[in-house]
Formats: structure tokens, C-alpha cells, sequence
């Protein structure tokens, strides 16, 4: 960054300080020639001659020409000036006097858009102050020069020294040219295209213009009143002084300001309230100019005009371009800076010959104190704009689906099942009546579309297609047929009167129970009915009926919804087959028999019926949310149950869900802390509606900020001793991790949640480019007090290079074993009693001798090393031991690929055909394809040393990933890592046999 940072200012230097001397040259000459009246005329001939350069900058023309080459020219040219001064040709001063001020806007256009293009939003911040400053700094000593210049040779010894100054300034910033140059891939016709659509649709850049444009005019009016003060009374020496000095005194300002406070009020006040500044400072000084009628009260207000527009709005309008996307942001810079920019000028001059001849001079104080009122409203007006657009930088543009009813209707119309079914979701999701699809759906070959029909008969409530629906009770297939009998007695129960009766002695047993439901659901009070002594019957055999009647029985239960029959149903909870179980445990959701809702709990942990459980719970909607926030605080209950309830409770996604989960205590471990923060951010994108308590989501950032500065610096010192791979270093890493992740999560809650996780995603990642974006938005949206909370953990983190103390290992490793958190406590205790610095045995709580054996045979396991420590442990809790002799197989080619298998002790080698591919030995893995595609083995294993190994089986580990997909980002991101592996090795050998690139020696 300093290489490109030095050339930079350097050229900043010496280019405003000929700027120091061309431009107070150029006024004097035109003052003491023509007087103030001519400069109206020459505004909007700068501007005219500007606007045209700047239409050659957008179409590309210019786009190839370098500060240097232009800040030659322009030395070139001041030199011609000075020459004709000397000769006596007065016209000069007007030609001198429209090049200084469209140089001078040209040459920062071209020079602050390469700028722009060379550093990111983050290094613009700190970079572009400095360069200001150094530049302003230029206008210091080199207006001073100017000064004197102006005593001893007049105008023309400052047109010969300015000349000067800007062939040295192209040389500087000819010096590593190549650091400033920025790279660009797209052509300016694609990018011309861009800018175009770009504008068409946002508002942001035009409102941006209207802001500059007010600027502009500003610094008109406020130069005019100077000037027309001064011109009146002072000779062109004096004049020629007095416009060096205020150049002197405005870089005085500049300097001080962008070195002590540019920066620190950009991160305080953002860059808005930061703008903002210029209109109420103008504003204040334009009333003082008012009352104190003089030259140096004008001067005054000169004075602050040029410093702001010299050093504060160039970076603070840098800054807004930049969420522009990288396509636009230059063709729109170059309009809104040479067009509007300009445009202000010839404005403010059209204004001034407007009220110039009959408006008193006291008049335009009060002009400019109205446009900063004006101003600083655009401003206003711009925040929420430029919040969206930053918001777009970081998270992207939303997604917008709109979907084509009439084109779903024909595909209701498919023969496929699956197509007609989507089609159904996607009317459903665009909110278009199904009504007129109804008997096409009846009709259909497939039963689940006919049963996907009867539903939609159902909730629409028609009434005119009983005939079809007595179809399909006479003829239909099982599943709609069961399903036409509900809806019949619901939609003419007249008819079911008739129809019902006769199915309750089916040999099917479905169709009985469809039918005694049906009967029972319209005939409550009729408790002698033929259909409630059915259901009695049913009741009486219980256990002694076939599977299938059970099953039956449960479902029906579930749809009767009445309390009354609960001691039946929860006959059916303990029911030895699995399916007649999960019915079962369905139908209590259902039927939202909340006094078997206790019940249900113990089913989270059996992998099987974990996921009826979790439905069922959900089913029960706030009746079930009191009973699940206690067992999610109930710290004598099993960390494997309380892992599933913040799932449970998003699921049941109510006000109430939310409280319980956001009011949650459940600190005691701090993976199930880090599931409870997601599942809140989880519920809160399904459910924006629900209130949120501000004071509940800062208490949590809080217990992130403690996390993160109780375990970075030992995470640091941990690499340092024992590397990053080793198992305690990356639980620490894992926890600061989360830590840092849920805390933008959380932040999601209280603004928006795409752009925050985006944030977080950018900040963990490598690209500089986007970590800057992200650290704007952060500064742009957040709170004080929020940044104050996440500020340690964006500027420190952990994953950055840093060097750690070694020496703090023992100390760490030891404060580390009495830790709360029982993963980081066992990892940590693992590592010392390995060094003797932990001699203690086990206690109660802590993590098995076994498990933490496994664990740590896990730690160097290629397919789990980028999984978190918290995923190894619950794989290692799944994994078993396995012992084989010397000479015995493993596998054979052709077994079933239904296992993983870690070498503990012993060692390994795989053969094909005879021929020996590879040996492996402890710490190594063998078979890990299969736990995902479960094929064939294609080697053969045989035992060369007496083999202890850890087998994880692939049913075990797949029903892992259910219950903690969060195994899955682990084992995706090692994949990935040995893809790109692969295809960087599969180049290279491409480059060395086809010579594409050639091989160094």
C-alpha cells in the first residue's frame, strides 16, 4: 500500500501547489482587467468547455490519458500563458483564467478516479485524507512561494512557477506509475451499457448528482461574494497576494484537518453527517458576511469554501461512488464530476447575471445560507439510498421470482406426478385460486395427485364435486379414497349419512377408519353410534392387532382431536414397531393432545422418531413452547435431547417460540448456545414480524465480546506452541469462530439480516476488497454502542497471521482445563496430561476416557480436518473399536462400502490385483468414500501389524448428519480443498506435456 501511496501524494504536493500559483494568478489578472462582472461569464464558459471534456472522459477517449501526460501538457500550456502575459496580450488573462478551473477539475478527475480504482473502501478512509493532506500541504509551502513570487514578479512569475511545479508533478506521479494503474477487464462500450441500465433503475446516483450540484453552487456564490469584495478595493499585486495567502491559510486548514480530525469524524459521524459539515459551516459564515460587511469576513468564507472543496468533499464524495458497482462507478463519476459538477458552476453564474443588476450585494450571503439549507436536506434524503446501496455491495442484489400462472396451469396438465405437484406449490405460494384445476387433478392416474386434489377440495370448501368424490370412495386407490370420505362428511355430510355407514364392516381397514372418523367428526354427541362402537372396538384390541390396524388406529386418533382419547393414543407411543410409533407420535401433534407432550421429548433422541418428534412438538404450537423452554434450560437433562429443542422451537416458529429461544439460558455449553443464536436468527427471517428486545440481543453481544477476548490471545499462543491442526487449537479457533459468527446473527435481528450474515462472511474471508466493503456497512448501520461490540473482534481476528508466545502454553493449557465449555475442557486436559501438567482424574461431567481417545484419533483424519471440534466429537461418540491380526482383511474388493475406519494402532495395506498401492499406519484413514456413495470397495486391506482401528459405520454417520448438518460444511469444505487440489495438479501436468507455459528450470 505505501508504494502506491507515496507517488501518489507526492504528485498531490506539487500539483496543487502550481495550483496554489495558476489559479490566484489567473483571478488577478482577470480582476484588475476586467473586473468583477466578467467572472459570471467565466464561470459558464469553464463549465461549458468542462462538461465537454468530462463527455470525452465518459465515452472513453480520455480514459487511456495519465496524470502525467496531462500534468505535462499543462505545464506546457501555463508556460505558453506566462509568455503571452509577458508580451503584453491581455485577452490571455481570460484564457488563463477558464484553463486554470478546467484543468484544475479535469486533472482531479483523472487523478481521484484512479485513486478510487487503486484502493478499497477501507484504505480510502485512512489513504485518501493523507493524500489530501499531503496535498494541501503542497498549497502551503508552495503558496508561500507564490506570495513572494506575486511581490517581486506579479502574476507572471506565479504563471512561470506553476508551470514548473505541474512538469514535476507529472514526474512523480510517473514513478511506479505501474502501483497506481487500475486493472480493468471490461471494455468501456460494456461498461457505457452498464452505466445506462444501472441508472434507469436506481436513484441513488441521480440524487448523489443533485448533491454535488448544490456543492457546486455553493462554492460559486461563496467564491463570487470573495471576490467581488476584494476586486472593488485591492490592485492586482494586492490581489495577487491576498489569493496566495488564502490559498496558504486554506492548505494551513486542509492539512490539520485531514491529518487530526478527516479520519476521526469519518469513523464517528459517518460520511453524511460528515458532508454535512460543509453546509452548516458555510451557512454560519455566510450570516457572519452578512452582519460584518468586509473584505475578510468574505475572505473567511472563501477561506472554508476552497479547504472543503480541496480536501473534504473530494474524499467524502469518493466515498459515496464507491458502493456503485465496479462496471458503473467510474462512467457515473466522470458524469456526475464533469456534468453536474460543472453544471453547478454555470448555474451559480447564470444566477449571479439573473440578480446582478438590481440585487444589493447583501443579497447572496443570504443565497448561499438558503442552498446549505437545501444542501444538507439532499443529504438527508441521500442516507437511506446510500444504505442501500451498500447493502447491495455486500449482500447482493434479492432475489425476485416471478412466476407464470398460466404456463403452471398447463403443467397441472402433465402426465408426471412430480411436475404437476410442484406446479400445485407454486399456485399456492402465488396466491392463485385453484379452483378451475380441481377436477383435472381429481382425475389424474397418479394417487397422490388425486389425494393433493382432495386437499385442495377441502381447504377451497367446494361443494359441487360430491359426485367425484363418491367415485372415488367406490373405486379410488387408497390414499385419496381415505381422504374423499373425510372430505365427503365435511362437505355433505347429508351424503355421508348415506354413504359412511357401509364401510364401517371393510375388510380394509384404512376405509373403516376413514369412515368412523368421517361419521364421528359431524355425529360428536351421538356416542351410540355404529361408529363409535367401531372405534371401541378397535380400542379393546389394542397390541393384539395386525401392524397395519395399529398404524390405522394411531392416525385416526390424531384426527378425532379429542382429549378423551389420549390414554388410547399413548398406548400406541410405546408400540414395539417403529412405524406404528411414528404415527403415533404424529398424531399427538395432530390431534394436539397436549398432555402427551412430555412424552414426545425422549423421542428426539432416538434417531428414527427424532423427526416425528420435532413435527409433533411444532403441531402443538404454544401449547408445547413452555415444556420445550424448560427441557432447553434444564441442565440435569442430556446435551444430545437439548441439542434438538432450538430446532423444535423454530419450528414452531411463534411469538412465544421466539421469546423462549431469544430469553434462553442455556450458557452452560457453548455449541448448544451457538444452535439457540442461530435458531433465533432462523426464526426471525421466517417470521420478520416478531417483536424483538434490543436490550436481550446487546446482553448477547456482550457474552460474545467476553468470549472472544477470554480466548483470542491463547488461540494465538495455542498455534504458535502446537500448530494449528492440533485439536485444541482448533476448538479455541472453532469457538471464536462461532463467537464472531453469532454475532452477526445476531445483529441480523435488529437490521437487515442478508447484509449482516454477508458481512460476517466477507470479514472471515480473504478478499481484502470485500472485508473493506463489509467494515463500511458495519460503520454506516450499526449503533455506536453495537460497533463498540463487535469493533475488537473485526479489527483482531483471530484467523489473520499473527505471531503467538509459546512460552504461554502451560498457562493456557491450564486455565483452559477448568473451563465450563466440557468440549474445550476435554481437548485442552488431552493436550496437558499428554506434557504431565494435568494430573487429575475424570470427574462426573467430563468427557469419557474412551470418547477422548477417539476424539483425538480423529484430530488428524484428512476428511474431517476442516470440521469443527464439535463435530468430531459427536462422530467420535458414534464410532466404535475394532481389533484384526496380522494377515487378516480388513475388506475385500466388491464388499459393501458401509464403513470408515481410522487406524489406532497397527498398520495397513491396500492391494488391487496383487499389486500394492499404499500403506497406512496410526492417524490415518482408509474407506472414506464410502460414507457417502456407499459403493463397492474397489482394494483389498490387509492387516500388516496387529490393527486397532475406529469404525464408523455409514448408517451412523448419515443419521449424524441429520440430526447436526453442521458436519456437513466440514466435510464439504475438505472435498472442496481436494478438488481445487486436483484440478491445480491435472493444470499443472497439462502446462508441462502441452508446453502452454514453460517449465522453469
Amino acid at each position: 500500500m505505501t508504494r502506491r501511496l507515496w507517488p501518489a501524494a507526492a504528485f498531490q504536493f506539487f500539483f496543487i501547489g502550481a495550483v496554489a500559483m495558476l489559479k490566484p494568478a489567473a483571478n488577478a489578472l482577470v480582476l484588475t482587467r476586467y473586473q468583477s462582472g466578467a467572472l459570471p461569464w467565466l464561470y459558464i464558459g469553464g463549465a461549458a468547455l468542462t462538461a465537454l471534456i468530462a463527455a470525452a472522459n465518459v465515452g472513453g477517449q480520455l480514459r487511456t490519458i495519465s496524470p502525467s501526460a496531462m500534468a505535462a501538457a499543462g505545464g506546457g500550456f501555463t508556460l505558453l500563458l506566462a509568455l503571452g502575459h509577458q508580451l503584453g496580450i491581455a485577452e490571455l488573462s481570460l484564457v488563463a483564467y477558464v484553463f486554470a478551473e478546467v484543468f484544475a477539475t479535469s486533472m482531479s478527475l483523472n487523478f481521484w478516479g484512479r485513486m478510487g480504482d487503486a484502493f478499497d473502501a477501507r484504505e480510502s478512509r485512512k489513504i485518501f485524507p493523507w493524500i489530501s493532506g499531503v496535498g494541501m500541504s503542497g498549497a502551503i509551502a508552495l503558496g508561500l512561494l507564490a506570495q513572494a513570487a506575486a511581490r517581486l514578479g506579479g502574476a507572471a512569475a506565479q504563471l512561470f512557477c506553476s508551470a514548473v511545479l505541474l512538469l514535476i508533478a507529472g514526474a512523480a506521479f510517473l514513478w511506479h506509475r505501474s502501483q497506481l494503474e487500475p486493472q480493468r477487464a471490461n471494455s468501456e462500450s460494456s461498461n457505457r451499457d452498464a452505466t445506462r441500465s444501472y441508472l434507469k433503475i436506481h436513484r441513488y446516483p441521480w440524487l448523489l448528482g443533485l448533491v454535488v450540484l448544490g456543492f457546486s453552487v455553493l462554492s460559486i456564490l461563496s467564491d463570487f461574494v470573495f471576490r467581488q469584495r476584494a476586486g472593488a478595493t485591492l490592485k492586482e499585486a494586492e490581489l495577487a497576494s491576498l489569493f496566495a495567502s488564502a490559498q496558504v491559510w486554506t492548505g494551513v486548514i486542509c492539512v490539520v484537518f485531514q491529518i487530526f480530525l478527516a479520519e476521526r469524524l469519518l469513523r464517528r459521524l459517518g460520511i453524511l453527517r460528515y458532508l454535512a459539515l460543509v453546509p452548516a459551516t458555510l451557512g454560519a459564515l455566510a450570516v457572519i458576511s452578512w452582519l460584518v460587511p468586509s473584505v475578510w469576513s468574505a475572505w473567511a468564507l472563501k477561506l472554508f469554501e476552497g479547504a472543503a472543496s480541496f480536501s473534504l468533499l473530494p474524499v467524502g464524495f469518493l466515498l459515496l461512488y464507491a458502493p456503485l458497482p465496479d462496471d458503473v462507478r467510474d462512467g457515473v463519476r466522470k458524469g456526475i464530476d464533469g456534468f453536474l459538477r460543472k453544471g453547478g458552476t454555470a448555474l451559480g453564474g447564470l444566477l449571479l447575471l439573473m440578480i446582478g443588476p438590481w440585487a444589493p450585494p447583501s443579497v447572496l450571503p443570504f443565497l448561499v445560507v438558503l442552498l446549505c439549507v437545501l444542501t444538507a436536506a439532499a443529504l438527508l434524503r441521500l442516507r437511506p439510498l446510500y444504505l442501500e446501496a451498500l447493502h447491495a455491495r455486500v449482500s447482493g442484489a434479492k432475489d425476485a421470482v416471478e412466476l407464470d400462472v398460466r404456463m403452471l396451469g398447463e403443467a397441472l396438465k402433465s402426465r408426471s406426478p412430480d411436475r404437476v405437484l410442484r406446479a400445485v406449490d407454486l399456485l399456492v405460494h402465488a396466491g392463485a385460486s385453484l379452483e378451475p384445476h380441481v377436477r383435472g387433478l381429481l382425475a389424474h392416474a397418479d394417487e397422490r395427485v388425486q389425494e393433493r386434489g382432495v386437499h385442495v377440495l377441502q381447504q377451497l370448501g367446494l361443494k359441487t364435486a360430491a359426485k367425484e368424490l363418491e367415485a372415488l370412495i367406490a373405486e379410488g386407490m387408497r390414499r385419496p379414497r381415505d381422504e374423499a370420505v373425510w372430505a365427503l362428511a365435511r362437505l355433505h355430510p347429508e351424503r355421508a349419512r348415506v354413504v359412511l355407514p357401509s364401510l364401517l364392516g371393510s375388510a380394509d381397514v384404512g376405509n373403516r377408519c376413514a369412515a368412523i372418523g368421517a361419521l364421528l367428526s359431524f355425529m360428536k354427541d351421538e356416542h351410540v353410534s355404529p361408529a363409535a362402537q367401531a372405534l371401541d372396538g378397535l380400542l379393546k384390541r389394542g397390541a393384539n392387532a395386525p401392524t397395519i390396524e395399529r398404524r390405522e388406529v394411531a392416525r385416526l386418533l390424531g384426527r378425532l382431536k379429542d382429549e378423551g382419547l389420549g390414554q388410547g393414543l399413548s398406548r400406541y407411543l410405546e408400540d414395539a414397531d417403529g412405524t406404528v410409533r411414528r404415527v403415533a407420535i404424529a398424531a399427538v401433534g395432530a390431534g394436539g393432545y397436549t398432555s402427551l407432550a412430555p412424552r414426545l421429548l425422549r423421542f428426539l433422541t432416538w434417531p428414527e422418531d427424532r423427526r416425528a418428534a420435532r413435527e409433533a412438538l411444532s403441531d402443538l404450537k404454544d401449547s408445547a413452547v413452555p415444556l420445550v423452554a424448560q427441557a432447553l434450560d434444564d441442565r440435569s437433562r442430556s446435551l444430545q435431547l437439548r441439542f434438538q429443542l432450538p430446532r423444535v422451537l423454530r419450528q414452531i416458529g411463534t411469538p412465544a417460540a421466539f421469546d423462549a429461544l431469544l430469553f434462553s439460558n442455556a450458557i452452560d455449553d457453548a455449541f448448544l448456545h451457538y444452535r439457540v443464536g442461530v435458531a433465533i436468527a432462523r426464526l426471525r427471517d421466517d417470521h420478520p414480524e416478531h417483536p424483538v428486545d434490543g436490550g436481550r440481543v446487546k446482553d448477547a453481544l456482550r457474552r460474545r465480546q467476553q468470549t472472544w477476548r477470554g480466548l483470542s490471545q491463547a488461540f494465538i499462543d495455542l498455534k504458535a506452541a502446537l500448530g494449528p491442526q492440533a485439536l485444541v487449537t482448533r476448538a479455541v479457533g472453532d469457538r471464536l469462530d462461532q463467537s464472531f459468527e453469532l454475532s452477526f446473527w445476531l445483529l441480523g435481528l435488529t437490521h437487515d439480516a442478508r447484509a449482516m450474515r454477508r458481512a460476517h462472511a466477507h470479514l472471515a474471508g480473504n478478499d481484502p476488497r470485500r472485508k473493506a466493503w463489509a467494515i463500511e456497512l458495519v460503520d454506516a448501520v450499526l449503533t455506536e454502542e453495537e460497533k463498540l461490540l463487535v469493533q475488537e473482534q473485526i479489527d483482531t481476528h483471530h484467523r489473520t497471521e499473527k505471531v503467538g508466545d509459546k512460552s504461554w502454553l502451560e498457562a493456557h493449557l491450564q486455565g483452559l482445563c477448568k473451563s465450563e465449555d466440557p468440549v474445550l475442557r476435554a481437548c485442552a486436559r488431552g493436550a496437558a496430561r499428554a506434557r504431565g501438567w494435568w494430573p487429575l482424574k475424570l470427574k462426573e461431567d467430563d468427557m469419557a476416557d474412551v470418547t477422548m481417545k477417539r476424539l483425538f484419533a480423529l484430530e488428524g483424519v484428512e476428511i474431517f480436518a476442516q470440521s469443527d471440534v464439535d463435530d468430531l466429537a459427536a462422530v467420535a461418540a458414534v464410532a466404535r473399536e475394532q481389533q484384526f491380526k496380522t494377515g487378516e482383511h480388513v475388506y475385500q474388493v466388491g464388499d459393501p462400502g458401509d464403513a470408515l475406519y481410522v487406524i489406532l494402532e497397527g498398520s495397513v495395506e491396500a492391494r488391487r490385483e496383487g499389486e500394492l498401492l499404499m500403506k497406512m499406519s496410526a492417524k490415518e484413514a482408509f474407506g472414506d468414500h464410502s460414507l457417502f456413495d456407499g459403493a463397492p470397495r474397489l482394494t483389498d486391506i490387509v492387516v500388516v501389524e496387529a490393527l486397532t482401528v475406529l469404525v464408523i459405520d455409514r448408517r451412523d454417520f448419515l443419521d449424524l448428519l441429520g440430526d447436526r448438518p453442521e458436519l456437513l460444511r466440514g466435510v464439504f469444505r475438505m472435498m472442496s480443498r481436494q478438488l481445487k487440489s486436483m484440478v491445480m495438479d491435472l493444470t499443472q501436468a497439462r502446462r508441462a506435456t502441452t508446453g502452454e507455459i514453460p517449465r522453469q528450470a
